[in-house]
Order: structure tokens, then sequence, then C-alpha cells
């Protein structure tokens, strides 16, 4: 293998094959200096995509976010894509990592404790801070090799590939602590993780000694400010562990958990990125925030998302919104029913943008969202939306104030159950992004 750079160029351009792989690896376990050569050709490689991703930008060639949990998918023209880049680095970059920490010899145990043992593989709009100061921190970029320590989130999406190939997204805000190559604690926040068969055992430590053991499967986890562990488990199974002196239990797909003071208790919970919200129909998804939602920038073609936004904020004075009574409303133009203060609210916003341009043919659009919660008030005009967008909205999602059609459309009709909990909507959506706010009695207050 005397021509690497055509061998770095074929990972780009076609995808590594079983041959080239097998070739890549004898010719690294050579000579350490292949090593080296091998890591430098790669960073060189991802130096370039920053680059041209820096070039596109610049030229206001600006990407469209792609629905929550659905990888982007590179479009490739004469000239490479600058995501199709982007994911080809950063697979080499993967690839560099595993195949030299596979050859590199570990005896030494200070040369182990120096490895890295997690690497950045994905960021959206992320912003890292500093976990004693709170100022930004810039050195954590895409591709960062990474050592025991603590990632505190403050906004945007970040994935994490342990040593071991389980992978943990975060949402921010989160902290999320890697222990090591097969360990994490969960500081604040939610994650998303995903366990191959060979990281089977993966362990995420929780407050008060609470444990979640990986048992082959794929699960999410959450902290509440009050040190709840909310567990979600959506294939496979997980073992939970309530605390020091609790008693293990194995969860399996479906079933989700409030875990605190070393008890365990069963809760309907549609994810533990939406924790007010019980259920979803069939027809929509429960899911983290996205980071765009401007209209024609986040497309639903699955059918409509429900999201958390704010939690616990306090309405100290009374606001107006479409309508608070149980019954069926259509053609809403105003904000005129009272919510009156003081109460605090968890904020979520239900979304349906199934058309990639305004004025699409209309798409219908139908679902229902039951919270733990009573439904305190929708929020339904576009003006009503946009006015509480910066109180109400997730801090990571970025509205479209003033820009962009949203709301519900003259044909749409919405439904608030008898005892509050419950709304029923059919939709059709074209012109506009459908949209509400719905806001839900919070728990009780919680300390920042």
């Amino acid at each position: 293998m005397k021509d690497l750079d055509a061998l770095l160029s074929a990972h780009f351009d076609d995808g590594p094959t079983a041959e080239s792989s097998a070739a890549l690896r004898r010719w690294l376990a050579e000579n350490p200096e292949h090593v080296d050569q091998f890591v430098e050709l790669s960073h060189q490689h991802f130096e370039l995509y920053d680059l041209l991703s820096q070039q596109k930008l610049s030229e206001g060639s600006i990407p469209q976010p792609q629905p929550a949990r659905s990888p982007a998918t590179p479009t490739l023209r004469r000239s490479r894509s600058v995501w199709y880049v982007a994911a080809a680095a950063v697979a080499l970059m993967i690839t560099a990592w595993f195949v030299v920490s596979s050859i590199s010899p570990q005896n030494d145990a200070r040369q182990r404790q120096a490895s890295p043992i997690a690497l950045l593989t994905n960021a959206e709009n992320a912003v890292f801070a500093d976990t004693a100061t709170g100022s930004p921190m810039a050195s954590i970029k895409l591709g960062s090799e990474l050592q025991p320590s603590t990632l505190k989130l403050q906004s945007g999406s970040a994935q994490v590939m342990f040593r071991s190939g389980a992978v943990v997204d975060m949402i921010g805000p989160c902290e999320f602590e890697m222990t090591d190559t097969n360990r994490g604690r969960l500081h604040s926040g939610a994650i998303h993780t995903l366990v191959p068969a060979a990281a089977s055992g993966f362990t995420v430590q929780g407050p008060g000694g609470v444990q979640v053991v990986d048992l082959g499967t794929e699960f999410e986890m959450r902290v509440d400010l009050a040190d709840q562990v909310l567990v979600k488990v959506l294939e496979g199974t997980v073992q939970v562990i309530g605390g020091p002196n609790g008693v293990p239990q194995v969860m399996t797909a479906g079933r989700a958990a409030r875990v605190h003071a070393s008890t365990i208790h069963d809760i309907q919970l549609a994810s533990v990125f939406t924790p007010s919200v019980e259920s979803c129909s069939p027809t929509m998804r429960a899911v983290a925030a996205p980071p765009m939602m401007q209209h024609g920038r986040y497309q639903t073609p699955e059918g409509p998302i429900v999201f958390a936004e704010r939690r616990n904020v306090l309405i100290d004075r009374t606001l107006e919104v479409a309508f608070t009574k149980p019954g069926m409303y259509k053609n809403l133009t105003q904000e005129t029913e009272p919510i009156n203060g003081p109460v605090r609210i968890d904020s979520y916003l239900i979304h349906f943008d199934p058309n990639p341009q305004s004025g699409g043919p209309m798409t219908p659009g139908k679902g229902q969202v039951t919270f733990t919660k009573p439904i305190l008030g929708i929020i339904a005009t576009p003006s009503g939306l946009r006015e509480t967008d910066d109180r109400f909205g997730a801090e990571q999602a970025g509205y479209t104030n003033a820009a962009g059609p949203r709301g519900m459309e003259d044909v749409d009709v919405i439904t608030l159950s008898p005892d509050r909990r419950t709304i029923q909507f059919d939709w059709s959506a074209g012109h506009h992004s459908d949209q509400v706010r719905v806001l839900v009695q919070a728990d009780e207050p919680q300390t920042p």
C-alpha cells in the first residue's frame, strides 16, 4: 500500500471495502510511522471539511435541518456536497480512531490512562460551557477526542461515541460526564443512548446512586432539577438500580419508569424529552426540540410532532390565549381567553409542516396527545405564537419571529377533552406550518 492518499480518497468517494480496510490495517501494523502518517492525513481531510463548511456558509448556502432522528442525506452533485464531505470526514476520523487504538500497545498503565475514551461524532448548533466558570468553550468541536471529563452542553445537540461503540446523543441544556470507555454519568438534562451488542453492559449513573445498565438496547434517560430520573426503553432491555440498596429491575422495550429515593415507579411516558406527555397517537411523534422552526426549514412528512419548549415558567399575571375550556375549536383568529396568574406551566409545541415550500398541496395530519397534567390553555394564532416565542419557546429552537406563516388554518380543527388532558387535532397543512402552543400545568415548583 504505497499510495495512502489514494486509499483515503477512496474512503471519501466510494467508501471503504472489506478488502481495503483489511489492507489498511495491515499497512498500519507494519510501522508506527505509518500510524502517524495516517492520523495526520485524516486530520488534513477533516480540516478541509472545516474550510469547505465555512466557505459554503459565507456564500449563504445554509443546509436545511432534517427531522429529528432522521440522519441527513447528502446530495451528490458534480462537486462534492459539503455535507457529504462532512459525513466522510467524520467516518474517516472514527475509522482512524478505532484502527489506531486496536493496533497500539496498551500494556503501559499510564498510556491507558491518557488515552481518549470517546469521540465527538456530531454537533448541531452545539454550545459547550466550562463546568467551573460557565464560560463558552470553543476547544470542543466535531472530531475532538475526549478524555474522561464532563461535557456541559448549554444549547444545541451533540453526539459522543465511546471507545466501546456506545453512542450517546445529548440535547442541551445537558451535563454528561464520561467516566470510562463504557460508562458515563448524567448530571442533568436528557440523553438518547444506542448500544451495540459489543458494548453490552454500558452503564449510565444518575444522582442518588441510580444506575441504568444496558443489556443490548436503545434507551432514553433524563435527570430533572429535583434529581428525579426518568428512563424509557425503546428497544431491548436495561437493568435499573434505584440506589445503593436498591433491588435491580429489568425493563423491556416500551416500559418507562421514574426513579427517586431508591424507588422505581412505572409511568406512562412517550419520551423523556417530553416529560409531561403521557402518550401520543401512532400518527405522530414526541421528539427533542429541533434546531430550526422556520416554515419550510423543518419538515415533518411522517406526521405531526410534539416537543417540550420550557418547563416551570411562572405566569404572574393574566395571559390571553385562544381557549382554555373543553370543546371543539375552529377558525381561531384571536387570543381572548384568560389564564389567571400566578400559575406555573410547562410549554409544548405541536408542529406539522409536511411540504417543502409554501403554497404546496394541502396535506392532512391527524393526531392526539395526552398529557400527565391538565392543559391550562392553547395559543393558536400567528400573533399569539410570535408574541410568546421568547417567553415560552425552546431556547435552542430558531423560531420565525415575524417571518413565515404559522398557526391554524381555516380548515383546521382542534378539540380539548373534558378532563383537559388530551387534545385531538384534524389539520391540513399547505400555506402554513400548522402549530399550536400547549400550556400544561407544571409540577410542584422546583429549585433552579
